[in-house]
């Protein structure tokens, strides 16, 4: 290992070592000034992340998401994982396996439907990613009761739609789903276009609109 190799792996493992450190004080449920610092700094050190650094990072933020109770720290938590999984396709991976576990158990409407366009986002990038993010947002969509989140996760559902056959069998499922329970008429209007623009994209697609 040369000289430039050497001061890149320990700048490396500096900036993991402050990853880490402000990870574990907005965990701890201190709150206050501290809290607030520590999100802060957790922002800034994970734009300095790349594809080679950013896959420990990502399987961290993962495994403490579910154990934050601060909402604003979630929020941030939720907003570094869709950075993380936009450097390569291993961190998408492990972004959209750790937030299809998430997204159903999460309380928050707000967030829920944030996590959803998170995995729409990942899912566009990485095709391979959209059949796994549809089912997640799917989960959450068909027992959201809030009309709001209910609604921007069906418009996340239709963007992967479009992505992949696996990923639209699973939207037009799952908005037909609840174009049946759906009590608001603009709602019931825009999933239904979006159904009918599924359908015009494959015959096997028309009939399952059908049906």
């Amino acid at each position: 290992m040369n000289a430039t190799q050497t001061a890149q792996s320990a700048g490396n493992d500096t900036l993991l070592r402050d990853f880490e450190e402000s990870l574990k004080t907005i965990t701890s449920k201190t709150g206050g000034d501290e809290s607030i610092d520590a999100r802060k700094k957790l922002m800034q050190l994970g734009r300095n992340f790349d594809a080679v650094t950013v896959q420990p990072v990502a399987e961290k933020l993962v495994a403490v998401l579910p154990t934050i109770t601060d909402y604003t720290s979630r929020y941030t938590t939720l907003t570094l994982l869709g950075d993380m999984g936009q450097k390569n396709s291993q961190s998408a991976q492990t972004v959209v396996k750790g937030l299809a576990n998430y997204i159903t158990q999460e309380k928050d409407s707000g967030l829920t439907y944030m996590a959803g366009q998170k995995l729409a986002a990942l899912g566009s990038r990485f095709p391979a990613l959209a059949e796994d993010a549809a089912a997640a947002i799917a989960s959450a969509m068909t027992q959201e009761k809030d009309h709001y989140a209910r609604q921007s996760l069906s418009f996340s559902l239709a963007t992967l739609g479009h992505i992949s056959e696996g990923a639209r069998d699973i939207a037009v499922t799952a908005l037909g789903e609840t174009l049946g329970t759906e009590k608001d008429t603009l709602a019931r209007c825009l999933t239904a276009g979006t159904i009918a623009d599924f359908g015009v994209q494959s015959p096997k697609t028309a009939q399952q609109t059908l049906e």
